[in-house]
């Protein structure tokens, strides 16, 4: 055999074997990528997105971001997926001709505290803030959207379990079991699962408004790691307990950042 046909021979060879343990080196990539989302849907099943939706009844450009949060309650309604919708009413509208019948002075006093800690200039309505961390206007359902999907990507750090009972006459009785980080809050937000307003006047006259999670009595109880405990609420007047619904949360002190979450209906 010439000396030309054994470099054919031998280049030959070369390419087969280059190319038979690259099929080798490959198939664990190809593994790899296989079990990648596996592993990605098994964090995201671990995180919590707390919705909360500053809004008013006085607000003309609420509706549409109220209307957002209805559709997010409705969707977790069905998909159980770990999405927590809050309807927090402020009360600085109120002198412009329509009094929110949900407005409170200390949901406005929350959303200040959040100007504060994200490092806002101003209050506006509509405002959602997902975990406490991002903000936006409310109505920005593409924005809604991601900032959920990224609060569900990280895995909660506390947990949470909650129950509550009705000792009648309005009277509700809630317990928790918490394992949080040192220096972390607990909100229990008492919650009106569907509300409907008929506004007469202000720059909503003429409209009906739907809500969803109206967040009807909110308390904050300072954490100091694990704690059990039980508290008692009062329902607001003509709140049914049929339609009540507690949900529960857990943020940072400092950052406000929510590490967790749970909800809870009410045994009679």
């Amino acid at each position: 055999m010439s000396r030309n046909h054994w470099f054919v021979l031998l280049v030959g060879i070369g390419v087969g074997l280059s190319t038979w343990i690259g099929l080798i080196a490959a198939e664990p990539k190809r593994t790899n990528r296989n079990n990648k989302p596996q592993h990605a849907s098994a964090e995201k099943s671990a995180g919590v997105a707390v919705i909360e939706l500053f809004t008013s009844e006085g607000c003309s450009s609420c509706p549409s971001a109220d209307r957002a949060l209805v559709e997010l309650a409705d969707k977790q309604a069905i998909d159980g997926s770990e999405i927590y919708p809050l309807s927090f009413h402020v009360d600085y509208w109120d002198k412009l001709g329509w009094k929110d019948r949900f407005a409170d002075k200390a949901y406005t006093i929350r959303q200040q505290l959040y100007a504060k800690t994200l490092e806002l200039d101003r209050l506006y309505t509509p405002q959602m803030i997902v975990n406490g961390r991002i903000e936006f206007v409310g109505s920005n359902r593409n924005t809604a959207t991601k900032a959920i999907e990224a609060a569900l990507d990280f895995q909660s750090t506390a947990i949470v379990s909650v129950s509550a009972s009705t000792t009648g006459s309005g009277n509700l009785t809630v317990k928790y079991d918490v394992s949080a980080p040192h220096q972390s809050l607990l909100n229990i937000a008492i919650v009106e699962e569907k509300a409907q307003s008929d506004v007469k006047r202000g720059e909503n006259a003429g409209a009906k408004l739907m809500h969803a999670n109206v967040v009807r009595v909110f308390r904050t109880i300072e954490l100091a790691g694990k704690s059990s405990a039980e508290t008692d609420f009062q329902l607001p007047k003509g709140m049914k307990i049929e339609t009540t619904k507690i949900i529960a949360y857990v943020q940072d002190a400092r950052t406000m950042t929510v590490l967790g979450a749970s909800r809870a209906s009410v045994d009679e």
